[in-house]
């Protein structure tokens, strides 16, 4: 008997279609890791200062 082919494009969708094809999660929050220091030590000011909490008179 012959081996049932895995490779056409035709099995391969149906396939792919069985589960869903899902989108990427998105995450909410963007890795800071291995970013430029001094950006990172900037931004920490930067969002330190300009809360909501923060008023101006």
């Amino acid at each position: 008997m012959v081996k049932q082919k895995n490779a056409c494009q035709h099995n391969n969708t149906q396939k792919a279609h069985a589960n869903g094809i899902k989108k990427k999660k998105r995450t909410k929050y963007v890795s800071t890791k291995g970013m430029d220091p001094k950006f990172l030590r900037n931004q920490k000011f930067c969002k330190k200062y300009n809360g909501s909490k923060r008023t101006q008179d």
